[in-house]
Order: structure tokens, then C-alpha cells, then sequence
């Protein structure tokens, strides 16, 4: 008897320590997969090659890494691929070119940097007074 409570011990202590493992297993398993996905989704945002489908609400980011867009701001509306007017209401960020700018990055539809050299920059933009005149800059 004394033999068998021994076995059964360690086949119980060795079953905790499976479970312990597969526990922690899964937990990485799910972070990668969560990681993974996350870059899956960002790498489809900056697929966008045509900044005109470009719109809604934006969040202006401080790190180059973690933004959608580089964007480069140009005096010259002739020069920029897309004319974007500031939007106040963010319901009427609806159409090309009209961008909310919002101070909170969760409500944001995609996020940019500004960069200051035009070569480093996904697309070129100029600022509009008008929302009839923003769009893309044909």
C-alpha cells in the first residue's frame, strides 16, 4: 500500500506540473498570436497605396514606429497628394481628405507622424480652409 500512495504522489505531483506548463504555454501561445495579429492588422492599414481612401477620425502620433502613415506636410497644394481639411466634429469626417484630429488614440480610425523630409513620407498633404476642396489632388 505504502508503494502505491508513493506512486499515486508522484503521478500527482507530475500532472500539476503538465498542467503548470500547458498553463503557461497557452498564455504565450495567446500573447504571440495577439502580437501577431496586432501586426497583421497594422500592415493592412499601411497597404492603403492610394492616400484618397484615406478619411475619419486621426491620431497624431510622438513615435514613428507605432504610427499608420508618415506624413509629410507641404505649403504647396499642387505638390501634395492629398488636400486635408480639419475637421471639428468628428461625424463629418466622412468623405476624402476630411480628418478629425483627436487627442485620444483609442477613438482614432488610424494614426500618423509628421516627418520632415518629403522622402521619408507614405503621402504628401496640404492643409485646406474649405472641406469642398479636400481630396485628392489630381
Amino acid at each position: 500500500m505504502g508503494c502505491y500512495a508513493t506512486y499515486i504522489m508522484y503521478l500527482r505531483l507530475f500532472f500539476d506540473k503538465l498542467i503548470n506548463f500547458m498553463a503557461k504555454l497557452f498564455a504565450i501561445l495567446t500573447f504571440c498570436f495577439l502580437l501577431l495579429a496586432s501586426q497583421e492588422t497594422l500592415a493592412q492599414i499601411r497597404t492603403i497605396s492610394n492616400p484618397c481612401e484615406i478619411y475619419g477620425v486621426v491620431y497624431v502620433q510622438t513615435v514613428q514606429s507605432r504610427a499608420n502613415f508618415l506624413v509629410y506636410i507641404e505649403e504647396d497644394e499642387y505638390l501634395a497628394n492629398l488636400r486635408v481639411f480639419k475637421e471639428t466634429n468628428k461625424l463629418l469626417a466622412n468623405q476624402s481628405g476630411i480628418w478629425y484630429f483627436s487627442d485620444n488614440e483609442g477613438f482614432a480610425d488610424f494614426s500618423i507622424f509628421f516627418v520632415t523630409e518629403r522622402s521619408k513620407a507614405d503621402f504628401i498633404i496640404y492643409y485646406t480652409n474649405s472641406e469642398f476642396f479636400a481630396g485628392c489632388v489630381k
